[in-house]
């Protein structure tokens, strides 16, 4: 069986999409910053969740948190934003062992199961500041883009 990673899917809701489909195609490179802004209490609520015993062994993984990619799509209307582990925070313990968070990062969420036999239980960090913030995506995204069209026509 081959070993997929889990994946966790945020669907806009449908005033958000709303809001992209009416963003003009030149504007659309500055919702980056709108999505930014969605993402910056999800990543702060994630860190605070994360607890020694929760893949927190360097404090790395929490530090690794953050935006990975965001995708833009303006024919479609559609922005994706990942939030995770990101590269770039590996380091090397005293015995020699590399840990490395983007690799981790999904075995303490999800947990798994021990090659000597057993399971590791899940300690969720970022499933749940997902859902902590679910209701404010809109509004988030709303204010930052109003903020810089005002800021843009006050040019």
């Amino acid at each position: 069986m081959a070993n997929r990673l889990p994946s966790i899917t945020i669907q806009g809701d449908r005033e958000l999409k709303a809001l992209l489909e009416q963003i003009p195609g030149t504007l659309f490179k500055e919702c980056e910053q709108g999505i930014k802004a969605v993402a910056k209490p999800v990543i702060a609520s994630a860190r605070r969740r994360l607890k020694k015993g929760h893949g927190y062994l360097t404090g790395q993984l929490k530090k690794s948190l953050g935006v990975r990619k965001i995708l833009k799509y303006p024919s479609e209307g559609k922005i994706v934003m990942y939030i995770g582990a990101r590269e770039g925070f590996a380091t090397v313990s005293e015995n020699g062992k590399k840990h490395d968070p983007a690799r981790i990062a999904h075995l303490v969420e999800f947990g798994h199961k021990l090659a000597t036999g057993g399971q590791v239980e899940e300690k969720p960090f970022l499933r749940p500041a997902i859902d902590e913030h679910r209701g404010t995506f809109s509004s988030v995204f709303a204010d930052k883009i109003k903020k810089i069209l005002e800021k843009r026509a006050g040019k």
